[in-house]
């Protein structure tokens, strides 16, 4: 019997290595359209320098409790494997999208990645099967969260971009056949390319892109912002209807900056033109304001992220929604929002 125990816990290890799948989520999808501005425009000045820093708040540490100091759940420096992958990948992207060049440019990007509950099988075997006993009959999951910033300074003085993430790992067999195409370290990878693509446009349109290009983007922008935020409904503790009735309102408002997207470019007048889709789009945005602030008076509780970003936008411009979505977006991604407004305000 021992020897048959023997033969078969190797079989469930495995078993389990492979009965789970991760999807990712965020505002992490760059617009094609800009990317192919940013590679076709051969007068940017690349940076020379970056410096690279990636932590981590493994997830053994987020369990710690109240009780215990807080210094237990301050972020950890990744290894240096991870480090390395992480600088290789900067270097090869941004060199692709022309923003890097040690022989050719000047100045420096600095570029924080934090993962904020990072996981191994370690934790999955000392922790989180004690706490899942049911894990064969019941999915459950793991979320990785993912912060990553950049900033540097030119002569209009220092810029802060941020973006966020999610990796969201299910256990369960059933997740077996999707495990060869959606595995947590693959994901991880993923993750971090398209927020390093997403990232290069962003400093592209921050530091080289015209006004005019600028004003074409924010369409882009917001839209993706928009569809990040409806994907997130499913954690709010509404029913249905009321979801229903926010994502009938994101569908109007997403018909609107997708026209304007397309449109854009094409016209002579752009400023012009951001006013008047400006001008149709703000009522719709204010009645999604409305609905989301006064959950409450519907009898379901407050979204405590929506609540505190509000309370320092003004939410009068198609800009200021755009900000207003990041920091919502980093603060649902953080669960408090602690430093998204310092973030978002430089």
């Amino acid at each position: 019997m021992k020897k048959i125990l023997r033969m078969l816990f190797p079989l469930a290890v495995s078993f389990l290595f492979v009965s789970c799948a991760s999807f990712k989520s965020g505002d992490i999808y760059p617009s094609r359209a800009n990317i192919r501005r940013m590679l076709e425009d051969k007068n940017k000045k690349p940076f020379s320098e970056l410096e690279i820093k990636w932590q981590v708040i493994p997830y053994s540490r987020l369990k710690s409790t109240i009780a215990e100091p807080a210094q237990s759940r301050a972020p950890l420096n990744a290894s240096a494997r991870d480090l390395r992958f992480l600088r290789k990948k900067t270097e090869k992207i941004f060199s692709e999208a022309g923003i890097y060049s040690p022989q050719k440019g000047e100045g420096k990007i600095k570029i924080l990645l934090v993962s904020i509950g990072k996981w191994t099988y370690k934790d999955i075997f000392t922790s989180f099967l004690t706490e899942t006993p049911w894990i064969m009959i019941f999915p459950v999951s793991l979320r990785i969260n993912y912060y990553f910033k950049a900033e540097f300074t030119d002569k209009n003085g220092e810029h802060i971009l941020q973006r966020t993430a999610t990796n969201k790992t299910v256990f369960h067999p059933l997740m077996i056949p999707l495990y060869p195409l959606s595995s947590p370290g693959a994901k991880e990878r993923s993750i971090i390319k398209l927020l390093l693509w997403k990232t290069a446009m962003d400093i592209y349109m921050e530091k080289f892109a015209g006004a005019e290009i600028k004003f074409c983007n924010i369409f882009e922008e917001l839209k993706e912002n928009l569809r990040a935020f409806s994907n997130n409904l499913d954690s709010l503790s509404v029913l249905s209807d009321v979801k229903r009735n926010i994502r009938k309102l994101i569908k109007n408002i997403d018909s609107y900056l997708y026209l304007a997207s397309r449109q854009c470019p094409y016209e002579k007048n752009i400023p012009a033109y951001y006013k008047s889709v400006q001008k149709e789009t703000l009522p719709a945005l204010k009645r999604l304001d409305y609905v989301m602030s006064n959950l409450p008076k519907y009898g379901y509780p407050p979204d405590t992220c929506w609540t505190d970003a509000r309370k320092n936008i003004g939410l009068s411009s198609l800009e200021e929604w755009n900000r207003f979505f990041s920091v919502y977006s980093c603060c649902a991604g953080k669960g408090t929002i602690h430093g998204c407004i310092h973030d978002n305000a430089q």
